[in-house]
């Protein structure tokens, strides 16, 4: 219950319109940064941008009610530990920093 009440909070007053065009553009810029994860050097920024989009991606999908998948969680944090939570520190990043994280998104250009 509280998970939902904390997406209609971050929701605010977008109409459903608007949170289906972010749900487009978390989905886009997940799908992005995972297949830059396949890519040695670049994985270890895309990573954590990964992380990032798919939590928000599933955040907007299931309301603020769902995990998301086990088996991209398992590959993302595989990466994490292959390439030693240098991610971790631009998800955190990405998290503590709004203009940042809807950049990363694509919400900036909304």
């Amino acid at each position: 219950m509280k998970t939902t009440r904390n997406y209609e909070i971050w929701r605010g007053d977008a109409s459903d319109q608007e949170v289906f065009k972010m749900l487009e553009k978390a989905k886009k810029a997940f799908k992005k940064y995972f297949l830059l994860t396949f890519i040695p050097i670049i994985s270890i920024f895309a990573i954590g941008r990964a992380i990032y989009c798919y939590n928000n991606y599933i955040f907007i999908k299931t309301k603020g009610r769902g995990k998301g998948s086990t088996l991209v969680r398992c590959w993302l944090g595989l990466g994490v530990i292959g390439n030693l939570f240098i991610p971790l520190i631009f998800e955190k990043i990405l998290e503590n920093n709004e203009t940042r994280g809807r950049k990363v998104l694509g919400f900036d250009k909304l």
